[in-house]
């Protein structure tokens, strides 16, 4: 591996993450000296890729890490600290509804960040995620619903009724189930699209879940290939998540026979290109090699071209016309779940506030206050 000199945060955070999977002669040993204003940098880009208890974790083991700020410090090990917690707390729940899925006889496995905190993170907690991931035979989606409602989740509402009509063909689950912090998300297959034979081969070669209190894990090679499907979805809409790639390198790491492998399987079910565009990225981050990925679009997300494409999947006119429904005229419930405490939203005001919220969202990316 090559050993580029640490000038922007961006570096710093490519080091970290390359030195988390590197021999430990070649790890960096002492931290460069830094100005504030670098630190400043470093927070923003952690925190935008959701890799704070991770910083945490590898600036803490440098021989000189009171070189840190003594803010920054203070905000990554509370940030390490409430992320310990939610896993906890995650973890716990997880097994519940895993007893629950088991007595009723639902096949299931987890997958992304309950998953991975289970297994490649187990031992370090430094793995955010914001839900919980499980997918479940197709045909048992509905008794998972009403597992999950008696057991205090609450479904959130589709956005209208004719959104009901189109979720077939350009979602893959359920609207989200929340009880108080907790969220999840109920997968009848794991991507958007034609997915389906990969999902059922998916949970087929789950491990273990097949006794109680045995909770199941994803097969790594096929967990690999979604995890690199969806990087692969979300950097095409302008969101290179590295939390994705770290995940390809931690199940992976640097062995081309596990690349090769997971590359195979992906040719199996049309997923060749995500997985070749993620192994690229893997390989600018983690071994500096200058490699133009098509697969990134680092603009803004490209909201305009996601409808239109969402629009031109739907197979006939009649869905095309419920989807553009169902994008303009949100039902009453749907806008009075997205904005509790507004008893009188109406429609007109509905676009409005989300017109107003994307300006500020606009405005806040050109002045980011200090954090520390």
């Amino acid at each position: 591996m090559n050993d580029p000199i640490i000038k922007e945060p961006e570096d710093l955070l490519l080091r970290l993450l390359q030195d988390e999977i590197s021999p430990e002669p070649e790890k960096l040993r002492d931290l460069p000296t830094f100005n504030q204003n670098f630190w400043h940098q470093f927070y923003r880009l952690i925190s935008q890729e959701g890799l704070n208890p991770f910083a945490f974790r590898s600036l803490n083991a440098f021989r000189n890490a009171n070189s840190v700020p003594d803010g920054l410090i203070a905000l990554l090990t509370e940030s390490y600290k409430v992320n310990l917690l939610r896993d906890q707390i995650r973890i716990n729940c997880f097994n519940r509804i895993a007893s629950h899925f088991f007595e009723n006889g639902i096949p299931f496995v987890p997958v992304k960040g309950i998953a991975l905190i289970q297994s490649v993170y187990a031992s370090t907690h430094d793995r955010c995620f914001n839900d919980m991931d499980i997918l479940v035979d197709e045909e048992q989606v509905e008794n998972a619903s009403r597992i999950l409602t008696s057991m205090g989740f609450k479904m959130d509402p589709f956005r209208s009724e004719w959104g009901k009509l189109t979720s077939q063909y350009l979602n893959h689950h359920l609207p989200p189930f929340r009880q108080e912090s907790l969220i999840i998300e109920l997968h009848y297959k794991l991507l958007p699209g034609p997915s389906e034979d990969f999902s059922r081969n998916f949970l087929e070669r789950r491990i273990g879940g097949f006794r109680v209190h045995e909770v199941p894990k994803p097969e790594p090679v096929y967990h690999s290939v979604f995890l690199a499907a969806h990087w692969h979805k979300h950097a095409q809409s302008g969101q290179n998540q590295l939390r994705l790639i770290r995940d390809l390198a931690l199940l992976l790491g640097n062995e081309s026979d596990k690349w090769e492998e997971t590359s195979a399987l992906s040719t199996v079910f049309n997923l060749k290109p995500a997985v070749d565009q993620a192994r690229n990225e893997f390989l600018r981050v983690y071994q500096n090699m200058k490699i133009d990925n098509p697969a990134i679009n680092t603009l803004p997300a490209r909201t305009l071209p996601g409808l239109l494409n969402s629009v031109n999947s739907l197979p006939t006119w009649r869905l095309k016309l419920y989807w553009i429904l169902d994008l303009v005229f949100p039902s009453k419930e749907y806008i009075r779940r997205r904005y509790p405490n507004r008893k009188n939203q109406y429609l007109f005001s509905w676009h409005l506030n989300r017109i107003i919220r994307l300006l500020f969202k606009l405005i806040r990316k050109r002045a980011v206050a200090r954090p520390f």
